[in-house]
């Protein structure tokens, strides 16, 4: 399970593709983040992880939703 948070992530509902949310490197655009995000992924899946993402908003929105999917 990732989970990610809406910042660090730059959650795609909530920064366009050119914003630097992260508050620790103001150099990452949103499209960056979710670049290195997907490598990640796509890298725990070639090692046969099956992998679920949950968004902080997600978690904010519903947590018992979010229990559910886990």
């Amino acid at each position: 399970i990732e989970f990610y948070g809406d910042v660090f992530h730059a959650n795609p509902n909530l920064f366009s593709v050119l914003d630097t949310p992260h508050p620790y490197d103001k150099s990452l655009t949103s499209q960056e983040i979710w670049k290195n995000d997907e490598n990640r992924v796509l890298a725990l899946q070639e090692m046969g992880y099956k992998v679920l993402v949950i968004w902080e908003q997600e978690m904010k929105d519903g947590l018992l939703n979010m229990v559910n999917m886990c």
